[in-house]
C-alpha cells in the first residue's frame, strides 16, 4: 500500500488529569509505534476535560470535524461517538467502574450517553478482558458482539537496575477502587519506606506523618521515573477493589518485582498464580502475605520467577496486531460499501 492509500487511523482519548496516570495511554502509544506500510495514525487528545455538558458537547463537535478512515474510542468519553460515522468507528471499553458507583437518574445517564448509545452507533466495540466483557453484557443490555483484545505490557524500557538497594513498598494509584486506606493501615509497623503514585489528600498524609511511615508522594510521573521506582522496589503492593484489567501487575513482573493483588478477577486471572493474592477488605491478609514477601526471601524468589515468565504472555505484539486487523476490516468494509454505491 503507497503512502497515498494509507489507512488513516483516527485514536480519540480523553484530556488527562494533571494528578492521573492512565494505563490506556501507554497501551494507545504503543499500537501506534513504529513504521507501518498499511496505515497512518493520529492521535487526538479532547480539547476539554469530561466534565459538564457544553465540554462533553464541544468534544463531540470538535470529533466530528476530526474522523478518519476509522476512528477509536477509548478512555471515558465514549459519549463523542454520538456524531460518528457508525461504519468507521471502534469503541474500547476499559470498564463500568462508574457504572456500580452511580445510582438514580445520574446512572441511567450515563448509561444511556457513555455505554447504551455509543455501542448502538459503532461497527465493532472492544473491552480490555474477559472480566471487562461480563460486567459490560450485565450492566447494558444490547444484542452485540463484543471483542476482548486483553490490555498488554507497553512498550517501555524495562532495564532491571540490579545494584539498586531494593527496600521499598510500590503503591501504584490513589483512586477509590485502588484500596488506598486499607493499604495504609496494612503497612503501618511495617518498617520499609514506601513509594506512592497518585494524589493523596490531607487524612492520608496525616495518617502517615502521625505513624512515622517514611514516604514519597509523587504524582503524574514520567515513564522513566515509574521504571527507577520499580528498579526500588521490594514489592508492589496492589490490592484492588476493582480494575478493567490491572497493567501495574504485569509491568511490575517484567521488572522483576514481586507482586501482591486481589484474589478477585480480574487481577487474579492476570496474575494467574504468579503473585500473592489477598482479600482486599481484608487489612490483617494484606498485613500477612506482606510481610511474608518482605521477610520471607526464598518465597519473594520463587514469586518474582513466577511473575517474570507470566509477563511474556502479555507481550504486544499478537494484540497489536488484532488491533491492526480490526482497523483494516472497518476500512475494507467501508471501501467495499463505498463502490457497490458507483456501481
Amino acid at each position: 500500500m503507497s503512502s497515498e492509500n494509507k489507512i488513516n487511523v483516527h485514536i480519540f482519548l480523553r484530556k488527562p488529569y494533571r494528578f492521573e496516570n492512565h494505563s490506556i495511554e501507554k497501551i494507545i502509544k504503543t499500537i501506534i509505534k513504529g513504521k507501518n506500510k498499511n496505515f497512518r495514525f493520529k492521535l487526538l487528545i479532547c480539547p476539554f476535560h469530561s466534565s459538564g455538558f457544553f465540554k462533553r458537547m464541544f468534544n463531540c463537535i470538535w470529533a466530528l470535524f476530526n474522523q478518519g478512515d476509522v476512528n477509536h474510542i477509548s478512555g471515558d468519553i465514549n459519549f463523542i461517538t454520538l456524531f460518528l460515522n457508525k461504519n468507521k468507528t471502534i469503541n474500547t471499553f476499559l470498564d463500568c467502574y462508574n457504572l456500580r458507583q452511580f445510582s438514580g437518574l445520574k446512572k441511567t445517564i450515563y448509561k444511556y450517553f457513555w455505554f447504551y448509545l455509543p455501542i448502538k452507533k459503532s461497527k465493532y466495540v472492544t473491552t480490555i478482558s474477559n472480566f471487562s466483557k461480563k460486567e459490560l453484557k450485565k450492566f447494558i443490555k444490547i444484542k452485540k458482539q463484543i471483542k476482548v483484545i486483553s490490555a498488554f505490557l507497553p512498550y517501555g524500557n524495562y532495564k532491571i537496575k540490579n545494584k539498586i538497594k531494593k527496600n521499598v513498598i510500590l503503591v501504584l494509584g490513589t483512586t477509590r477502587n485502588k484500596n488506598i486506606d486499607r493499604i495504609l493501615f496494612s503497612i503501618k509497623g511495617i518498617k520499609k519506606k514506601v513509594i506512592i503514585i497518585g494524589k493523596i489528600n490531607s487524612d492520608q498524609k496525616n495518617y502517615l506523618n502521625e505513624n512515622k511511615i517514611i514516604h514519597k508522594n509523587y504524582i503524574n510521573v514520567s515513564e522513566n521515573k515509574l521504571i527507577d521506582y520499580y528498579n526500588q522496589a521490594n514489592v508492589l503492593l496492589f490490592p484492588s477493589l476493582y480494575e478493567g484489567f490491572g497493567l501495574p501487575i504485569i509491568e511490575a513482573q517484567r521488572m522483576c518485582v514481586p507482586v501482591i493483588t486481589s484474589n478477585i478477577s480480574p487481577m487474579k486471572d492476570i496474575a494467574n498464580k504468579s503473585a500473592l493474592l489477598v482479600n482486599p477488605k481484608n487489612i490483617n491478609d494484606i498485613k500477612k502475605k506482606l510481610k511474608k514477601i518482605i521477610f520471607n526471601s526464598q518465597l519473594r524468589q520463587k514469586i518474582i520467577k513466577k511473575g517474570y515468565i507470566n509477563s511474556f504472555f502479555f507481550d504486544p505484539e499478537p494484540f497489536k496486531k488484532k488491533y491492526l486487523d480490526l482497523y483494516k476490516n472497518v476500512y475494507e468494509i467501508n471501501s467495499r460499501n463505498k463502490e457497490k454505491r458507483f456501481i
